[in-house]
């Protein structure tokens, strides 16, 4: 542009102040962001403070990256916001104006995963369409353990059912009698944090290679009720081998299950692909 004819106000853009080159469409604050990676000031790099930029000012670095082709500086930014606290909203937002797939499948799988429900607004945020399909993955993913029965609960020492006489439920306001082999009479809380136990129990066709749970039994719910403990919350004596087992160490001896669910991957496919073409 510089080699262009001047004009007879002599006010070629970028020979001065008063005639800047003017750049459509961006911010400054950006530009200025972009200017401190690529030129740091020579009292950063004494003190040790380059790319010692904000949140914000890190986020213009990358909008403007990866408008430019800069690529080295676009992953640059990428890897000082993802160690930065960013939260699901955010990530999926951020991945979304700036093709960064990895942080669509952190933020997605934080929401799908997180101990409460998301906020109304926040799914809003993100459109009504990407909120109805991570609460259906959400909805579809929450309850991993199958039907289980009061047979399901073993001894922790030889691994006998604890339960082979019918009971009647705990919860006062069921009123159910539960059956030994009586499906859906138990569910486990979903937040409960529960112990992996590996043994391995040969001839058991039912159980999922052996692997156990170990679960308190306060983190177990009457099925029909969703609440309340099936069984009252204290230690039992094996009817196998007499051990007794205390309220926390009993083990869920899980049935197989169809699946684990629909992945975020199954449901946003073509979003992902598409965020993860410019990288390629």
């Amino acid at each position: 542009m510089f080699l262009l004819p001047k004009g007879e106000d002599n006010g070629s853009e970028g020979r001065s102040d008063g005639h800047p080159i003017i750049l459509e469409g961006y911010k400054e604050k950006d530009f200025k962001a972009l200017l401190k990676v690529m030129y740091p000031a020579s009292n950063d790099a004494f003190l040790g403070t380059v790319f010692n930029l904000t949140k914000e000012e890190w986020i213009g670095v990358l909008d403007l990256s990866t408008r430019w082709g800069m690529k080295t500086i676009r992953n640059h930014a990428i890897s000082k916001l993802s160690a930065l606290e960013l939260g699901s909203i955010e990530k999926i937002m951020l991945s979304r104006a700036h093709s960064v797939r990895k942080w669509f499948e952190e933020g997605a799988e934080d929401i799908v995963k997180a101990e409460g429900c998301p906020k109304m607004d926040d799914l809003l945020t993100l459109g009504l369409e990407t909120g109805f399909r991570l609460l259906w993955i959400r909805e579809q993913t929450a309850h991993t353990f199958p039907s289980l029965s009061l047979s399901s609960l073993k001894c922790n020492k030889c691994h006998s059912s604890m339960f082979t006489e019918k009971r009647a439920c705990a919860d006062a306001s069921c009123n159910r009698v539960l059956l030994p082999d009586t499906l859906g009479c138990i569910s486990v809380d979903r937040d409960a944090n529960l112990q992996v136990h590996v043994q391995k129990l040969a001839g058991d066709s039912q159980l999922t290679g052996g692997v156990f749970l170990r679960v308190p039994l306060s983190n177990l719910s009457c099925g029909e009720r969703r609440s309340h403990c099936p069984v009252e919350s204290k230690s039992y004596s094996c009817p196998s081998c007499g051990s007794t087992v205390p309220e926390g160490e009993f083990l869920l001896g899980l049935r197989r299950s169809g699946g684990n669910g629909p992945t975020i991957k199954d449901v946003f496919g073509d979003e992902l692909t598409e965020l993860g073409l410019i990288d390629e």
